[in-house]
């Protein structure tokens, strides 16, 4: 992460950052918030929430190299994408215990192109919405063009 606009607020036993812009991986980064609401707590938590905008492809090479990958059993690793999207994020993060962590997010699509690994066939003109957690994915009205024709995912 690179070019963060943030302050850093300690209120008691509270620590706080709020990032009004970052960047990662070319995706613009909004409204980011990392929150440990007790830092004496005996089990910290670490909270973060934020929404990104960027390059689909961006997106893809972030799930790549990150804990989240494995989350959602590599469904991404060898896929290639164009366009644009929107991410909104929202992680719990047990300091002591991160294999305890939780994910939450929603991923807007923008009339995006969409190689998965072979055999699955490219996905063209992907609008939508996906929203995921570490334990599933959910397609709400997701409209595409796959073989030729249209189709949806719900």
């Amino acid at each position: 992460m690179d070019h963060i606009n943030a302050d850093l607020r300690f209120t008691g036993t509270r620590m706080s950052i709020s990032a009004n812009s970052a960047k990662l991986y070319n995706a613009d980064l909004s409204r980011v918030s990392a929150v440990i609401p007790d830092l004496f707590a005996p089990e910290e938590i670490l909270n973060v929430s934020g929404e990104a905008s960027g390059n689909l492809a961006d997106f893809i090479h972030f799930t790549n190299t990150s804990p989240i990958a494995s989350k959602i059993d590599n469904l991404t690793i060898g896929a290639t994408a164009t366009g644009s999207a929107k991410l909104g994020l929202n992680l719990k993060l047990p300091l002591r215990h991160l294999d305890l962590s939780t994910l939450a997010g929603i991923l807007a699509f923008n009339d995006n192109t969409i190689t998965p690994v072979k055999p699955l066939p490219q996905l063209n003109r992907v609008r939508g919405k996906l929203s995921f957690t570490g334990t599933g994915i959910s397609a709400k009205n997701i409209s595409l063009q796959l073989l030729g024709g249209p189709a949806s995912l719900s």
